[in-house]
């Protein structure tokens, strides 16, 4: 398994992702519109120049794919839309890296899930995901399905939106990891305090446990996924202290603690999977920062030598880092003037 890096698949990915839209003006009052490309995230060579491998547009085909792309060792990238499919509510497809060849694997009904946000894990010939929204209690589920887009399986069917005191969480916003037999990954609500979790489950749906139930002053509301590193795990939440945290627990639920409280000037609202390089973690902050436009950082995994790398300035070069970055050389990831 592995997850696309290329550099043109990144420009038109996030620039998609930022458009606004009807819909996700109704559901994500934060959009903004605009390509970003930087060194940072896969930098461009002088001489290349980006182009749209696929165009979104239809329900038939999707619309607005909002996460990274997984790639098979079939050579197809695989992905999922927030909006289209046969219903509107979101779609996983396949297409050829050249963008041809482009095939929906499952349309979302409601009761089979709705909305995925967040990219794919595969293993084998096996997809995992989750959908925001839908299910049995429209609280959003876990899924699986295969390559051909065959045996899809909803694994888990989330409780819990608001209410304080449903214990497995609800809106799954952010994807998975995994590893071995065994998937992490947290919901934006629900749980004991009715501000998020983190989970851990087999591939079979069995052994579901909530890892940490997020409460008030230790972050909440965590929009990103965890990024395994040993036996821990390393995430973000996007409100709470102030304007969003880093933390890390440890695969047993022991070990938590807040690594990083935001405030403002040194970014906010972080919502996308952080990146693990040796003892270094590195993440975006989607507002916040010098310009208050966002920005991208990096911190040590014991919570030391916290630095912004990048601040934003908008139509200048960039707003709302909303995507996660891709670790791709050892040289580019290092602090840019302002």
């Amino acid at each position: 398994m592995k997850t696309i890096n290329n550099t043109r698949a990144v420009w038109w990915f996030w620039f998609k992702e930022f458009l606004p839209t009807p819909e996700r003006k109704a559901h994500y009052p934060i959009a903004c519109a605009g390509a970003l490309v930087f060194c940072l995230v896969a930098g461009l060579n002088a001489a290349e120049s980006a182009r749209v491998l696929y165009d979104f547009g239809t329900n038939t085909a999707g619309r607005y794919p909002r996460s990274k792309l997984v790639q098979g060792p079939d050579g197809f990238l695989y992905g999922t839309t927030e909006f289209g499919g046969a219903s509107n509510l979101g779609q996983v497809y396949k297409l050829k890296p050249d963008g041809s060849g482009y095939t929906a694997l499952k349309d979302f009904a409601g009761g089979d899930g709705a909305f995925p946000l967040a990219g794919l894990v595969l293993s084998g010939t096996t997809l995992y995901g989750t959908a925001s929204s839908g299910g049995l209690t429209n609280c959003g589920v876990i899924f699986r399905l295969q390559t051909d887009g065959s045996d899809y399986a909803v694994i888990r069917h989330f409780s819990g939106l608001y209410e304080i005191g449903s214990c497995d969480g609800g809106s799954p916003t952010a994807g998975l990891t995994l590893a071995d037999d065994t998937l992490y990954g947290t919901t934006e609500y629900g749980g004991a305090h009715g501000n998020g979790t983190v989970f851990k489950l087999k591939t079979d749906g069995s052994g579901f446990v909530v890892i940490k139930d997020f409460t008030s002053g230790a972050g909440v509301r965590p929009q990103a996924g965890v990024t395994l590193a040993g036996a821990t795990l390393y995430g973000t939440t996007a409100m709470d202290a102030i304007v969003g945290t880093v933390y890390k627990v440890n695969t047993d639920g022991t070990g938590f603690a807040v690594l990083h409280n935001f405030g403002l000037q040194d970014g906010a609202n972080p919502r996308s999977d952080l990146v693990v390089s040796g003892t270094t973690l590195y993440g975006t902050a989607q507002a916040g920062g010098l310009y208050g436009y966002g920005l991208v950082f990096k911190i040590n995994n014991d919570g030391s030598g916290f630095t912004p790398l990048k601040h934003f300035r908008g139509a200048h070069d960039g707003a709302a880092p909303a995507g996660g970055l891709t670790l791709w050389g050892p040289s580019c990831l290092e602090p840019q003037p302002d």
